[in-house]
């Protein structure tokens, strides 16, 4: 029951024959009530107007602070306060967008066994019965090539994708950091960084050092000669597909073959009998797909059809070349694996054990070794061929020796 209701209620029970004196004091006790009412809404009128006035002081604070308003020009802060007007804030931040190109290489510590490596020519040592190529360039080097791979990228235009792939040797994964210092040596991881560090943003970078690392204690790296071998470079050709993004072939689908009795590049430099005891076994895997090769072995020569592999490689210190046949001026795998893309592998010797994956995902693979390269303009190859994306394979060695990465930027002319 509300209040006049009440007193409506009240005048109804009360007494009809009541003195008019009593109900003329009612009349004034009404009046009164009423005046009370009409003080009260009046004041909660005000407390409302106070309210509204200080929300609408605060909004406007806020909008000044969000526009960049505040203070007039030239007036400072108050002790304390925020520059910007309106009360002091915790400022505000956001998670840092991270580079989805940016490449961090994680170094890999090698076990150490307390051994002493052996020396056997000014750049081949040997431990625990396997020989190591050492490695000792620095900044200088790195930046020439991420340089000159940067200016060839920018060469060939925004419609070619262009990778960069470097590839560590071997003595990064089994020599100890001990006998790294002893030797004077330079970290494989800290220049490989470098490198990419220096290249254009527009390069895709691939960690190949990081895909190896995870399979250490795998037939990675032959123990006589100075490449990866193709389980290696099968390993590097997945870190590319994961930045290509597109599907890697899976290695258990392939039909592994082997050539025993190989002695390579390390053996013949020194003659190491330990070498020749331990030799090493090339195994080369073919894919599942129909492919074929037309392949110009030399300048003057035309060319000829072939299979991706050399499968008549004989053991001995050349069995590296089954891949590719080795470093001939002109390779170009076809496949039938139907996606439509074309791709050019611009490589050393470390490339050749890499291309034959790649046909699981290309319908051409061109294979072009800088160092025989004869046949123009790169840009313009590229365009009569269709080609839109180009993968730059090369190891460490290679990417720090000045005369083949000036070979390599012939390729522009």
């Amino acid at each position: 029951m509300d209040r006049d209701e009440y007193i409506r209620s009240f005048e109804e029970r009360a007494p009809q024959n009541r003195p008019p004196q009593r109900y003329r004091k009612r009349k004034v006790n009404k009046k009164k009530l009423y005046a009370k009412r009409a003080l009260m809404i009046l004041c909660m009128l005000l407390i409302l107007a106070s309210v509204i006035g200080v929300f609408a002081c605060t909004c406007n604070s806020c909008v000044n602070n969000c526009t960049g308003g505040g203070a007039a020009s030239g007036s400072k802060p108050s002790q304390g306060g925020n520059p910007q007007g309106g009360t002091a804030t915790e400022p505000q931040t956001t998670a840092p967008i991270e580079d989805p190109n940016k490449v961090t290489i994680q170094k890999y510590n090698v076990k150490d066994d307390g051994k002493d490596a052996v020396y056997l020519s000014d750049t081949v040592y040997l431990y625990n019965d396997q020989g190591y190529n050492i490695f000792g360039a620095g900044e200088a080097g790195a930046k020439h090539y991420a340089q000159v791979v940067s200016s060839i990228a920018e060469s060939l235009g925004s419609g070619v994708n262009v990778y960069a792939m470097v590839v560590p040797n071997h003595a990064e994964f089994g020599l100890p950091q001990r006998i790294i210092d002893d030797l004077g040596c330079t970290s494989q991881a800290d220049n490989i960084q470098c490198i990419y560090d220096n290249m254009s943003d527009s390069i895709i970078k691939i960690n190949a050092y990081n895909a190896i690392a995870d399979h250490i204690g795998e037939y990675v790296y032959f123990g006589t000669d100075h490449h990866w071998t193709g389980l290696g470079a099968y390993y590097g050709y997945t870190a590319f597909c994961e930045k290509a993004k597109i599907k890697a072939v899976d290695i258990n689908a392939l039909t592994k073959n082997s050539i025993e009795d190989f002695r390579g590049t390390l053996y013949t430099q020194t003659l190491s009998s330990v070498l020749y005891n331990n030799p090493d076994r090339v195994d080369y895997y073919e894919l599942p797909m129909e492919t074929y090769a037309y392949m110009r072995e030399k300048p003057e020569s035309e060319m000829m059809l072939t299979d991706v592999y050399y499968a008549g490689a004989a053991p001995g210190s050349l069995t590296y070349g089954v891949f590719c046949w080795g470093d001939v001026v002109e390779f170009i795998i076809h496949s039938d694996v139907g996606t439509g893309k074309k791709i050019a592998l611009i490589k050393d010797s470390y490339g050749n054990a890499l291309a034959p994956y790649l046909a699981a995902n290309y319908d051409e693979v061109h294979v072009i070794d800088f160092r025989h390269w004869d046949k123009g303009n790169l840009k313009g190859y590229l365009e009569e061929n269709g080609i839109k994306d180009v993968l730059f394979v090369n190891n460490t060695m290679s990417a720090n020796t000045p005369q083949q990465v000036d070979a390599m930027k012939e390729i522009l002319n």
